[in-house]
């Protein structure tokens, strides 16, 4: 987990279901739980995950911070059965810890 999130980490996502218009549920998974969510992913079929992301921006925020942004981002999900599902729209905003 320290190689990908710093302990004031959080995976933010909106949910919306385009069959109910106006319709949304956002939630967010704090660092320490992050292991658990991706862990369920797992145990529930996904085989598995990966991000793509568009446009990326970086912007060094100084004290070895690198802040990057990306509007146009999609997650797919991979499961066993060959089923592919995409998360789309994901805007991206990181903070990385940089070893500077």
């Amino acid at each position: 987990m320290q190689q990908f999130f710093t302990e004031e980490g959080t995976y933010r996502a909106t949910v919306r279901d385009s069959t109910v218009a106006d319709w949304s549920k956002n939630f967010e998974v704090r660092y320490n739980l992050l292991p658990r969510f991706f862990l369920q992913h797992f145990e529930s079929g996904v085989e598995n995950i990966s991000l793509g992301i568009d446009g990326a921006r970086e912007k060094e925020a100084g004290n070895g911070y690198l802040i990057v942004e990306a509007n146009k981002a999609r997650m797919t999900f991979w499961f066993k059965n060959r089923t592919q599902v995409w998360a789309l729209p994901l805007s991206i905003h990181s903070i990385l810890l940089t070893n500077a």
